[in-house]
C-alpha cells in the first residue's frame, strides 16, 4: 500500500513539474490592450484568451512551442515561445473587415441566417446609405421586396403584408428600435444613426411579438459605441426638381372650352340660372359665366369672342409652376467614439433642413444620440442609451382646394397674382364688395402669405440594459425603456386671410341703418393642438445557448415585459386674435345666429376643441426555442 501511494505521488509531482504557467499581455499597434484574443497551440487546441485588460494566463506542458493569436478584425499572429515570463504580443489590425454571417434581429435576439426560420430581410448600412434622405423611410423606399409605400396621402404609409379589408386602414407595421417598440414616428430617427434594418414579414418571423405584429415588424438597430477614438463627419446638399406638372395629360383649354360652349347651347346649365338665390352659391366657370352675360346682353359678341380666344391659349399649369421650387435637403452630421478597456462611448449630433418643393414650406430637425457601454466585471455589462429629437415643420395654411379649369389664370400678363372664383358665385362676390364692403375673394398666391401652420415636436428616449452572465451559456438581461414626446401645433390665419374673412363674413349682420354688425369679432383666428406622450417599459429575459458534440445546438430565450403608455391631448380655437398684444375675444357658441344674406340659414359659430386621454397597459410573456442539428436542420417555435 505504501509503495502504491509513493508511485501516485511521484506521478502527480512529475505531471505538475511538466506543466508551466505562461503570463503575458496582448496590445494593438497603438499600445492599447486587446481583449478576448484567442490563443491556440500548433494543434489548434485552445489554450485560453485575454481578459478585459489584455492579460492572459495559459498552461503548457513544455517549452519552446508555437502559439497562435487571433481575433476578428486583427491579423492572426504566431509567436515562438521559449520562456514563460514577460510575454508581450502585438496584434495588427486587419485592413479588410471580415464578412460575418448575415444576422437578423427580431427585437429580442440576434440570429444567424442559417438558424432563422420565417420570412425576413436584412438591410445593412452599406445598402441604406446608397440613397440620401433625411428619413429612414426615404432610404427604405425601393430597397426591400414586400415593403409597400402607399403614397395616396401627403405622407407615405408603410405596409409589409399589403392592404386588407379587415384592417380598417390600419396597416402600419410594428416599429422596434433597439429592442423596444418605438412610440414616435420614423421621421424622428436620423438615418445616419442606423446600423441596419430587418423586416419580419410572415407569422413565423413575427410570432414572438404576438398580436402587435399582425402587420409585420420593422426592427431598427442603431450604431453601437466602440472604444477607439474616432470622429466621423458628413455634410451634404441634395437638390430635387419639382414635380413635372405636365407629366399627366389633361384636356387642353380649347377642347374644354368647346365642350362648355356645346353644353351651354344645349341648355345643360340652364337650371343653375333658374333660381337667383341658389345661384349665389354656385361657382361658374369663366366661359359659362361669359356666355350667360352674352345671352343677357350684358356684353357684346366681339368682346366675348376676344376673351374666349385668349383663354384658349392659356394652360393653368404654367401659372401653377410659381407655387413650386427646387427642393433642397441639407444634412450635417458628426459622431464621436471614445472609451477605454472597460467602457465604450459615442455621441452623435445631426441637423437637417428640408426645403420642400412647395414654396413657404420647410422643416428643421435636430437629433442627439448618446450610447454608453460599461464592462463592470467579466460577467456584468451595463448599457445606457439616450436620444433627443426636436423637429419644427412650417407650412402655409392657405386655401388651395379650389377647382382648376384648364384655362384658369392665377397671374395677369405682368405677373401680378389675381383672384379666382371660389365658394360663392363670382358676380355675387363682386356685388357684395361694391355694396357692403365685404371681401369674399380668393387670391391663392397672396393667401399663402397670410396663414401659417407650425408644428413643433420634442421626443426623448432612454434605454438602460443590464446583462449578466450567470453560468456558461446562460445570460440574464434586465431592460428598462422610457419615452416622452410633446407636440405643439399652431395654425394662425390672419384677419385678411380667406379662412378668417369667410367665417367673419358668414356671421356678419346688416342693421336697419345699413351698418355691419360683426357677431364673430374681427381679427385673426388661431387653432392650437397639444399632445403629450409618456411611455415606460421593463423587460426581464433569460438566454440559454448550448452546443455539444459539434452536432447539436440549442438556443432558448424566455422572458416577460410590462409596458405603460399614456397620451394626453387637447385642442382649442381662439377668435379675434391680436398677435401683437396676444389678446383674444370671446364668442357665443351656445346660440345660433343668422348668416349673412341668409346664405346658410341660422348657424352656430364653429367650435374647435377637444380633450382626450388614452392609457394602454401591456403585459406579455414570451419564449423562443430553436434546435439545430449539424448546422443544417433547424426546428424553432415561439
Amino acid at each position: 500500500m505504501k509503495i502504491l501511494l509513493l508511485l501516485v505521488i511521484i506521478s502527480f509531482t512529475s505531471h505538475l513539474y511538466g506543466q508551466q504557467m505562461i503570463k503575458g499581455k496582448v496590445y494593438d499597434e497603438t499600445g492599447d490592450p486587446v481583449t478576448k484574443v484567442t490563443l491556440r497551440d500548433s494543434q489548434k487546441k485552445m489554450l485560453g484568451a485575454s481578459d478585459s485588460q489584455g492579460n492572459f494566463n495559459i498552461v503548457v506542458t513544455q517549452l519552446p512551442l508555437w502559439i497562435y493569436c487571433s481575433k476578428i478584425g486583427y491579423l492572426t499572429d504566431s509567436i515562438y515561445l521559449n520562456n514563460a515570463i514577460g510575454i508581450e504580443i502585438v496584434l495588427k489590425q486587419s485592413n479588410t473587415q471580415l464578412q460575418e454571417a448575415v444576422v437578423y434581429s427580431n427585437g429580442f435576439q440576434k440570429l444567424p441566417k442559417e438558424r432563422a426560420t420565417g420570412s425576413f430581410e436584412n438591410l445593412g448600412n452599406d445598402l441604406l446609405k446608397r440613397r440620401i434622405s433625411s428619413t429612414i423611410i426615404g432610404q427604405l423606399d425601393g430597397l426591400a421586396t414586400g415593403l409597400q409605400f402607399d403614397n395616396r396621402t401627403k405622407s407615405a404609409q408603410l405596409n409589409i403584408r399589403g392592404l386588407n379589408s379587415f384592417s380598417g386602414g390600419n396597416v402600419k407595421p410594428l416599429i422596434v428600435l433597439d429592442n423596444f417598440p418605438f412610440e414616435g414616428t420614423l421621421d424622428q430617427i436620423n438615418p445616419n444613426d442606423v446600423e441596419d434594418v430587418t423586416l419580419l414579414k410572415d407569422a413565423a418571423a413575427t410570432s414572438i411579438w404576438g398580436a402587435r405584429a399582425g402587420n409585420g415588424v420593422i426592427v431598427i438597430t442603431t450604431k453601437k459605441a466602440t472604444n477607439k477614438f474616432k470622429i466621423d463627419f458628413s455634410s451634404n446638399w441634395t437638390f430635387q426638381p419639382p414635380d413635372d406638372l405636365y407629366y399627366e395629360p389633361i384636356v387642353n383649354s380649347t377642347d374644354f372650352i368647346d365642350l362648355e360652349m356645346m353644353l351651354f347651347d344645349k341648355g345643360h346649365f340652364d337650371n343653375q340660372f333658374s333660381n337667383p338665390l341658389a345661384l349665389r352659391k354656385i361657382v361658374l366657370s369663366p366661359v359659362v359665366d361669359l356666355l350667360q352675360k352674352l345671352r343677357l346682353g350684358e356684353i357684346q359678341q366681339d368682346e366675348a369672342d376676344r376673351k374666349i380666344r385668349s383663354w384658349r391659349s392659356y394652360d393653368y399649369r404654367k401659372d401653377k409652376e410659381k407655387f413650386y421650387r427646387v427642393a433642397a435637403l441639407q444634412q450635417d452630421y458628426i459622431r464621436i467614439n471614445s472609451g477605454n478597456t472597460r467602457s465604450d462611448h459615442s455621441v452623435s449630433i445631426g441637423w437637417d433642413r428640408n426645403l420642400s418643393q412647395h414654396i413657404k414650406s420647410l422643416s428643421d430637425r435636430i437629433s442627439i444620440r448618446q450610447t454608453n457601454l460599461f464592462d463592470v466585471t467579466d460577467n456584468l455589462q451595463l448599457q445606457a442609451n439616450f436620444s433627443y429629437t426636436s423637429t419644427i415643420d412650417r407650412a402655409p395654411a392657405g386655401t388651395d382646394n379650389f377647382f382648376y379649369y384648364p384655362y384658369t389664370r392665377l397671374f395677369d400678363d405682368v405677373g401680378n397674382s389675381i383672384t379666382v372664383p371660389y365658394l360663392l358665385n363670382q358676380n355675387y362676390v363682386s356685388e357684395l364688395g361694391a355694396k357692403n364692403g365685404l371681401d369674399w375673394t380668393l387670391n391663392p398666391m397672396e393667401d399663402l402669405n397670410k396663414s401659417l401652420t407650425k408644428n413643433k415636436m420634442d421626443h426623448f428616449a432612454a434605454n438602460m440594459i443590464a446583462r449578466y452572465s450567470i453560468f456558461k451559456g446562460i445570460t440574464g438581461q434586465l431592460i428598462y425603456g422610457a419615452e416622452t414626446q410633446k407636440s405643439r401645433n399652431t395654425s394662425l390665419y390672419e384677419e385678411s386671410s380667406f379662412f378668417s374673412r369667410n367665417l367673419i363674413n358668414q356671421f356678419t349682420q346688416q342693421t336697419n341703418d345699413g351698418k355691419l354688425k360683426y357677431i364673430l369679432p374681427k381679427g385673426a383666428i388661431q387653432d392650437r393642438l397639444f399632445s403629450t406622450l409618456m411611455s415606460h417599459r421593463i423587460r426581464a429575459q433569460l438566454d440559454f445557448a448550448k452546443n455539444w458534440a459539434n452536432s447539436h445546438e440549442l438556443n432558448i430565450l424566455i422572458g416577460t415585459e410590462l409596458s405603460h403608455r399614456k397620451v394626453d391631448g387637447n385642442s382649442y380655437r381662439n377668435y379675434g386674435v391680436d398677435a401683437d398684444v396676444l389678446t383674444v375675444q370671446k364668442v357665443d357658441y351656445v346660440n345660433p345666429y343668422p348668416t349673412f344674406d341668409n346664405l346658410y340659414g341660422n348657424n352656430y359659430i364653429p367650435f374647435y376643441g377637444s380633450n382626450s386621454q388614452n392609457v394602454q397597459r401591456f403585459l406579455s410573456l414570451f419564449a423562443n426555442a430553436a434546435y439545430t442539428f449539424k448546422g443544417k436542420y433547424t426546428i424553432s417555435g415561439s
